[in-house]
C-alpha cells in the first residue's frame, strides 16, 4: 500500500508495510489542498484510491498498487506530473511576475532612501 501524506507544504509518498514505514519520495508544494484535489481527481490515480473510515472521519489517502499495472514508480510519476503542472502554471507565473514587480518597486524606494541619507551627511 502506498500512502500520501500532505503535511504543511510537503507532500510525502511512503510505503506502509508494517512494521516499518519507508519514505519513497517527497515534494515541496505551495498549495497542498489544490495538489491533494488534483491527485484525487486524476483519472489514473482515482481508481487506485482507497477510503478508510476512522472515528467517523473518512480518509482518502491510500493508493493501492500492484507490481504489474500500478507500480510505485507509476504513482510517483503521476503525482510528480501533477505537482510540476501546478508549479509551472500560468497562475503561478503571473503571481511571480506581480511579486517581482513589487520587489523591484521596493528596491527602487530603498535605493532612493539610501541615496537621500548619503546626500544629507
Amino acid at each position: 500500500m502506498v500512502r500520501i501524506s500532505l503535511n504543511s507544504s510537503i507532500l510525502i509518498i511512503y510505503e506502509s508495510e508494517l512494521p516499518s514505514i519507508a519514505t519513497i519520495h517527497a515534494f515541496k508544494v505551495t498549495n497542498k489542498v489544490e495538489i491533494e484535489n488534483c491527485i484525487k481527481s486524476n483519472p489514473k490515480i482515482r481508481k487506485q484510491l482507497r477510503t478508510i473510515s476512522v472515528n467517523g472521519y473518512n480518509k482518502t489517502e491510500n493508493i493501492a498498487y500492484d507490481k504489474d499495472k500500478f507500480t510505485i514508480e507509476n504513482a510517483i510519476y503521476y503525482i510528480k506530473t501533477i505537482v510540476e503542472d501546478k508549479t509551472y502554471s500560468i497562475e503561478n507565473f503571473n503571481h511571480l511576475l506581480e511579486k517581482n514587480d513589487a520587489l523591484e518597486k521596493k528596491n527602487i524606494e530603498l535605493s532612493d532612501e539610501l541615496e537621500k541619507i548619503k546626500n544629507h551627511k
